[in-house]
């Protein structure tokens, strides 16, 4: 390898190359076509020899070819005893984590070597777990970072080919085991269909559909933001189920809760539930989807108070302005509770905190935390909002505080 006198850095494309038929294959069409890669194997040593053979195998291979070869080795029964995830998919995680890491760092293109029968296994596979769109679509030949250039070739095409040009490979014993759902389709179910004539053409364009489908999905959606999202209620009740799926995964409240957000849609203004740390609520014409508002619950809302010059008094900003020689006794801060009241700056009778709220059409989902201001007499003010008539400032105004919250 040293003689080669290239670095990692010269290679765009990686291959993932386990030994087997299918990524060797990918691994020696690449060399024929003569385009520039490297090799990329994961020794998730769960075969004991058989697993140190495939790598020496898939480093003997590289070093034929003169190509770069880089091996990771992963302790899988570690990692899916803390993950709590079956073998299949903690050796999947581990492998995808390595690769969109690579993505990430070096902007590569790493390369997979799936055909048309694991295409056809993938949707089978889907539809049995009730997935929706995105799953049926199967898998793209290109995204974030990772193409699959050989989805239109069968098994078949890949193995008369390798045989035709002697091109050696390894069989995984674990492939001739049923016990995993994927290998039980292709050892038994697909023989069956096979024998009764199954119309595989009709696969292959059910999964062209819904790959059309999901483009035009994903090309149609807005962008979502990391900490709200809101949507019409008008929209999301005629909006197809497919589409509410997509969008309660992009907001992060997960696509099996359709019938929890139809239940808060159809509820008065208020109504809201929380799901995988996302809270939704019903604001009246549109609904809300934001982070859970962990920082300011946990943390002790503090009562600052500053004695100002009347000439740095902004009455535009969110802090509070009282005359403090009408304070009357020290100030606290409590969350509104139901039946507060207070006479508003520039009013005369007194008014509910939950009614002037309403009225500044605060969100549901605000309204919840809204903090008061209070001396020994009652409320001086809503924090963010206004103080009360009684400690307002006026021309005869001595002293002025400054009142704002800060959370520690």
């Amino acid at each position: 390898m040293d003689n080669l006198n290239r670095t990692y850095e010269n290679y765009n494309y990686w291959i993932a190359c386990s030994g087997g038929l299918d990524s060797v294959f990918a691994v020696r069409i690449f060399h024929q076509l003569k385009i520039p890669f490297g090799i990329l194997h994961c020794n998730f040593n769960l075969r004991g020899q058989e697993s140190n053979e495939d790598e020496q195998f898939v480093r003997a291979l590289a070093r034929e070819i003169g190509v770069p070869i880089r091996v990771k080795s992963f302790d899988v029964k570690d990692y899916k005893q803390n993950q709590n995830v079956n073998t299949q998919l903690a050796a999947r995680q581990l492998r995808y984590s390595w690769f969109e890491e690579l993505i990430t760092k070096e902007s590569v293109i790493v390369i997979l070597g799936h055909h048309r029968d694991d295409q056809r296994e993938t949707y089978l596979l889907q539809l049995l777990r009730g997935a929706s769109v995105r799953g049926l679509a199967c898998m793209p030949s290109f995204r974030d970072g990772f193409l699959r250039p050989f989805l239109k070739y069968s098994k078949e095409n890949i193995r008369s080919l390798s045989i035709h040009n002697n091109w050696k490979w390894r069989d995984d014993s674990s492939n001739s085991s049923d016990k995993y759902a994927r290998n039980d389709l292709r050892i038994n179910l697909f023989p069956t269909l096979d024998k009764h004539d199954f119309n595989w053409s009709e696969i292959d364009n059910l999964i062209s559909g819904y790959q059309v489908l999901l483009g035009y999905i994903e090309s149609s959606k807005r962008k979502v933001d990391q900490e709200e999202n809101t949507i019409n209620i008008s929209d999301w009740v005629t909006m197809p189920k497919f589409y509410q799926n997509e969008f309660l995964e992009d907001v992060a409240f997960g696509k099996n809760n359709i019938d929890l957000v139809h239940q808060v849609a159809n509820s008065n203004k208020g109504a809201h539930a929380l799901r995988n740390g996302i809270e939704l609520w019903n604001e009246g014409v549109f609904l809300l989807f934001k982070k859970e508002t962990s920082c300011d619950l946990l943390s002790e809302p503090v009562l600052m108070i500053i004695k100002v010059d009347k000439r740095d008094v902004d009455f535009g900003s969110r802090e509070l302005y009282f005359d403090e020689d009408k304070i009357m006794g020290e100030l606290y801060i409590r969350k509104w509770l139901s039946g507060d009241s207070f006479v508003p700056l520039g009013m005369h009778g007194r008014k509910k905190v939950s009614d002037f709220l309403k009225d500044k059409q605060v969100l549901s989902s605000s309204k919840s935390n809204a903090l008061v201001v209070l001396d020994a007499l009652g409320i001086v003010g809503i924090i963010g909002h206004t103080p009360a008539e009684r400690v307002k400032i006026s021309s005869r105004t001595k002293q002025i505080i400054k009142v704002h919250v800060e959370h520690r």
